[in-house]
């Protein structure tokens, strides 16, 4: 079984070129430079060299040189194995040097073969030692050749580079007008926004307002003279006016709390928690609802928005546990991994999970107005003010046994 001794500093290059001579039928020893493949034929002359030239330590060229002078092992053929140096020049030197024979990388492994079998099968000759200067100057033609592609590789990619730096600039550039054309656009929305708010907060509450009185008048002055059906009219456009004037209320409501800017300070919420159950009862419900109150850590916030929050959730736990003989409201904290989470939770009427979803949207209601008065907006505020302080806010519930809503800021 002939030896092979091949010699390259890439370890995939030489277990891919190991395993196909192994698959040929050959023994096979390695080498990552030419000063280690010296040593290691010295110690075990090998029966064919395949080597590439680029190597660090001691390259190619120079280990054919050496290769070729010594005595023992310039009998022993050398092949060049290589994808670095191609040119037909390269050939030239490496034949000048005493190379067998010059083989680019890759190669088919049966061609790989074939060609190693026949340079083994030839008769060896012993090439005589390449003249030094000559080697010399021919190496470091070749190195200049190397050098020259190598800058005008890099020559070639500075200039695609600057292509697309050129084009990244031209691409920002257009981006940032679109930009301010963008904010220029949203501006002007938000201007029609605010002057829509301002029509509806006047124009539309005159109307209703003069609805719901000349209906009070019509009712005080002519109720003996009106029939009950006419009267339960006039009570249901009275209750429908102060409906829709709510809802005016809650709309423009919301649309002030996505432009409002944040003040953040640091809040003492259980107070905000006392306060906003003091400022939602009367003395009697007080006394008839049974409030739990934890020790709550303190918050980062804006008090304005924090407290609208607040008052909101203490309200719908209020509102929806109002028909139980003992209303129990519990006011808490836990930790969520790095955050503080506060809940508001009741023994009211629950809700169905299945529209959880729904609860946060705008005029989205689980329970009828006849029910549980409201108009569906309050929870679509408490979620936006949350999503501004960069928190979270869920619900919980079972039909009939009460709510959760938990916030975080």
């Amino acid at each position: 079984m002939s030896r092979v001794l091949i010699v390259d500093d890439i370890v995939e290059n030489r277990y891919l070129l190991e395993t196909i001579l192994k698959a040929g039928g050959y023994d096979v020893v390695s080498a990552v430079n030419g000063a280690e493949a010296l040593a290691a034929a010295e110690a075990a002359p090998p029966d064919l060299l395949v080597t590439d030239i680029l190597m660090p330590v001691m390259d190619g060229f120079e280990l054919c040189r050496r290769w070729k002078a010594d005595e023992t092992l310039r009998g022993i053929p050398l092949v060049f194995y290589t994808a670095t140096y191609t040119d037909a020049k390269d050939e030239v030197l490496a034949r000048t040097l005493g190379a067998d024979l010059f083989l680019v990388k890759p190669m088919p492994p049966d061609a790989l073969l074939e060609a190693i079998g026949k340079t083994l099968a030839s008769p060896r000759t012993e090439s005589p030692a390449a003249d030094a200067g000559k080697a010399l100057q021919g190496y470091s033609e070749a190195l200049f050749r190397k050098l020259q592609r190598k800058v005008g590789q890099l020559e070639a990619e500075v200039a695609t580079r600057k292509r697309a730096e050129e084009e990244v600039r031209a691409l920002n550039a257009g981006l940032e007008e679109r930009v301010r054309s963008r904010t220029a656009e949203l501006e002007t929305s938000i201007r029609e926004m605010e002057a829509f708010s301002y029509t509806v907060s006047h124009d539309l509450r005159a109307p209703l307002r003069a609805i719901d009185g000349y209906a009070a008048l019509l009712d005080s002055e002519a109720a003996e003279r009106l029939a009950p059906e006419s009267r339960e009219l006039l009570r249901r456009i009275r209750a429908s006016a102060r409906t829709m004037s709510t809802l005016i209320d809650e709309l423009l409501e919301f649309s002030r709390t996505g432009r409002t800017e944040l003040r953040r300070t640091r809040l003492d919420m259980g107070e905000i928690f006392r306060s906003a159950f003091e400022q939602l009862t009367t003395p009697a419900e007080r006394e008839r609802v049974e409030l739990r109150v934890d020790a709550l850590p303190p918050a980062d916030g804006d008090p304005a928005l924090v407290r609208h929050v607040v008052t909101n959730l203490l309200s719908n736990a209020l509102k929806f546990s109002s028909g139980r003989a003992r209303p129990v409201v519990e006011i808490g904290s836990r930790e969520e991994g790095s955050r503080v989470v506060y809940f508001v939770k009741d023994n009211g009427a629950g809700f169905d999970m299945r529209y959880v979803d729904k609860l946060f949207g705008v005029f989205q209601r689980l329970h009828s107005p006849a029910e549980f008065p409201g108009v569906g907006v309050g929870l679509a505020i408490v979620q936006r003010i949350v999503a501004r302080h960069g928190g979270t806010v869920s619900a919980s519930g079972r039909i009939g046994e009460g709510a959760e809503f938990t916030f975080s800021l």
